[in-house]
């Protein structure tokens, strides 16, 4: 059915363009909104405590207390905009602010090319430890040093896998400079039926066998280095130096006395101390025991025959006899300690040949001189390395018959685990520190040039 054309005109709306529609009120709607809604977030993290949303990334464990608070470390302001621009040496983080807390030395002088901390330090990258620099930064310099500072006396590093010499220990073929003289082999490889000896000493040889290296070997509270040998810790029950009082006797006291003092050791000297300690103890000890049973004497002595014996007063006065008694037992206790097979020659050798050069008649040994730390310029972790036996590292060591044997790993025996395929971490970082170390090394057991 056709419609009549005049009626057409009536049903068109002729102002629907001045008419807006629901598409366009929608969408002019959802334009404001977003707008109002961006400006409030930007409103938002103006505030102090919203800051961290234009992280990168969330900051090091070590700066979690100041993940809130972005002005403690960024004094620099704009300084994006300036990397933005092709200024890549532009860090919002000032060198001075990382000195005013973690106050320590420049790298090695002259100071490397690097002229902010956060040039190798780099935060906002997660958690790692924000002391894990990338290796470049460290073989930029290290795998061509001459170029960097021509007197070095340093080998170039490039990677530790293939282009890493070997430790100075080895290439510099430097004996052990301990003066303690010890047989590694032989401890290691004691076995408690090959001796007779009464007491506790087959206990003492079974638990050895048992324990190996750690019978002596002990690392400190953080598991990383070992802790130093010390004869009262680790040699005294295997080798007591015992002495005793010399005489023939029949009451039973006297017996049971010398019995117990024949069994008690002698104090072994601590660091600093000579063997004046152990004359002055055995003196102490052999004076006691006179006093105290003055029949040793085998004859009465009278009482106004005394004299004070030299010190301050720290003893009642001796008689003649009892002073020429002590003498006596002097003589025979420092013959047998300082000079029998097992007594301090055993282990320790003189700085001068005896008797010329015995001041006193006694003995001077000067000082161990037992490495704290064979690699100084390295750090290590023993307990991170719990997981391996000792000789896999040591192998030398159920071998070694001198004293001056190196019993450290070469660096062979590192990479048998640190490889880059799939094996355990090669970074710089995990045995070296950057910063260059402040005063003498003490803990190298040769100079440092």
């Amino acid at each position: 059915m056709l419609h009549d054309p005049k009626k057409l005109q009536e049903t068109i709306e002729l102002d629907y363009v001045q008419r807006p529609s629901r598409r366009r009120r929608v969408k002019h709607l959802v334009q404001w909104l977003t707008l109002a809604t961006s400006l409030a977030l930007v409103a938002w993290t103006c505030l102090p405590t919203n800051r961290s949303v234009y992280q990168a990334d969330s900051v090091s464990v070590a700066h979690a207390m100041f993940n809130q608070d972005c002005s403690t470390c960024h004094d620099r302001a704009f300084q994006p905009l300036g990397r933005l621009f092709g200024s890549p040496g532009n860090h919002s983080v000032s060198a001075q602010t990382c000195t005013s807390c973690h106050a320590g030395p420049d790298h090695h002088p002259p100071q490397a090319m690097a002229t902010d901390c956060v040039d190798c330090h780099r935060e906002h990258r997660g958690q790692p430890m924000l002391a894990h620099v990338f290796n470049k930064r460290c073989t930029k310099c290290h795998s061509d040093l001459k170029a960097v500072k021509s007197d070095t006396k340093l080998e170039d590093v490039g990677d530790f896998f293939s282009a890493h010499p070997e430790f100075a220990l080895w290439r510099r073929h430097l004996p052990d400079a301990g003066t303690v003289q010890f047989n590694h082999g032989k401890h290691l490889n004691l076995a408690p039926e090959d001796f007779q000896r009464p007491g506790d000493f087959r206990s003492l040889v079974s638990r050895m066998k048992q324990q190996q290296c750690n019978f002596c070997h002990e690392s400190d509270p953080a598991g990383r280095y070992m802790l130093p040998i010390k004869y009262e810790n680790h040699c005294k029950d295997c080798h007591p130096l015992l002495v005793q009082v010399t005489g023939k006797w029949q009451n039973t006291k006297i017996l049971e006395a010398a019995s117990a003092f024949a069994n008690k050791p002698v104090p072994h000297p601590g660091v600093g101390q000579r063997s004046e300690m152990v004359r002055a103890a055995l003196r102490e000890r052999y004076l006691d025991f006179v006093q105290r049973f003055p029949q040793v004497l085998g004859k009465h002595i009278p009482e106004d025959d005394v004299r004070p014996f030299p010190g301050k007063g720290a003893f009642p006065p001796i008689t003649e006899n009892q002073f020429y008694w002590l003498n006596r037992q002097m003589k025979d206790a420092e013959r047998l300690l300082f000079d029998g097979a097992d007594g301090c020659r055993r282990c320790h050798q003189e700085v001068k040949a005896q008797p010329v050069w015995r001041p006193n008649g006694l003995p001077d040994y000067g000082e161990p001189k037992i490495p704290r730390r064979w690699f100084g310029a390295s750090k290590f972790s023993h307990h991170s390395h719990r997981g391996m036996n000792c000789l896999d590292c040591h192998s030398q060591a159920a071998a070694s018959t001198q004293t001056a044997d190196i019993l450290m790993p070469k660096i062979a025996d590192c990479r048998q685990c640190h490889h880059p395929q799939g094996g355990a971490r090669t970074d710089c970082f995990e045995c070296h520190t950057f910063h260059a170390r402040q005063g003498p090394h003490k803990d190298l057991p040769w100079p440092s040039k």
